[in-house]
């Protein structure tokens, strides 16, 4: 039965993609109904926003989290040093003293400066903050150990803060069931199709769910991996009225480094755009 729900709640996204950038397609109509059924069984599905942003990205607390509604469980195989998952090896500091990583993907400062330092989920997101040979440096001195790769910016830190009991050498095993999709992502794309087919009052209320949520702060750190509460804040507000460009910027916010971003953007035809010089990587000619 959890099985068959999973595929149920996924048809939503498959519609969402459907969809494309055609404001008149069909699609637009079955993704929302199919998102609002979800939203709407949510308690008989027992899904739910988790309380705290920061427990999605926790390896020792996300199996206990309402949100999730498909999830990758990569290894947690304990004794198979050769059992791999990537993500938190690529994205994390190369030469700091928790055990390090890759330096691979690093996200420009353009896209650090593009998040709110109000919104906790920005905390969540980045590692401005880390210990390298016993001295704790923001992220302006990350590149103390020379490295080639290494870069003087925020990092991604939801695969690398909390990477669980399986955690071995670079983070290179780990111990993250990875949300591929959850609740948050189900409301959001109620949101968009709603504002593509005319109900903007539920697509609004909606979007202002996974607002709200990132308003309540929670147990999250930026640096030395020591638990700190956040308390709670006005910020974001909800919105008062809606967009498609609020959606996708809410979007790009919430399931930042998550592997949704290209998604929207191939969606809504938004390459020419956003690989432009004036997006966030600058120009990308040959994208």
């Amino acid at each position: 039965l959890t099985f068959i729900n999973c595929i149920i709640q996924t048809t939503s996204l498959v519609y969402l993609t459907m969809a494309g950038n055609n404001s008149g397609s069909q699609y637009w109509q079955m993704a929302f109904n199919e998102a609002k059924s979800v939203i709407d069984n949510a308690g008989a599905y027992g899904i739910a926003l988790d309380g705290d942003f920061q427990t999605l990205f926790n390896a020792n607390k996300i199996d206990g989290s309402p949100e999730p509604i498909f999830a990758l469980d990569y290894n947690n195989v304990e004794a198979d040093d050769n059992a791999y998952d990537q993500i938190a090896p690529m994205t994390g500091i190369r030469g700091d003293d928790d055990d390090q990583g890759w330096s691979v993907v690093v996200p420009t400062m353009a896209v650090y400066e593009s998040f709110d330092p109000q919104d906790y989920r920005t905390r969540v997101s980045f590692q401005t903050e880390v210990t390298i040979g016993g001295e704790t440096v923001d992220y302006t001195q990350f590149n103390i150990s020379g490295h080639e790769h290494a870069a003087n910016q925020p990092y991604i830190a939801k695969y690398t803060r909390y990477p669980g009991a399986y955690a071995r050498g670079n983070k290179r095993a780990t111990s993250h069931n990875y949300s591929m999709l959850r609740y948050a992502e189900v409301l959001l794309i109620a949101a968009e199709a709603g504002v593509e087919i005319g109900e903007t009052g539920l697509a609004l209320q909606y979007l202002n769910e996974v607002r709200s949520r990132a308003r309540q702060g929670g147990e999250s750190t930026n640096g030395g991996y020591v638990e700190t509460v956040i308390e709670a804040s006005d910020f974001p507000a909800d919105l008062t009225s809606i967009t498609v460009a609020d959606v996708l910027e809410e979007r790009r916010i919430e399931l930042a480094f998550e592997a949704k971003r290209w998604y929207d953007i191939k969606r809504r035809e938004l390459g020419d755009e956003v690989f432009s010089a004036s997006g966030y990587e600058g120009a990308k000619p040959d994208w």
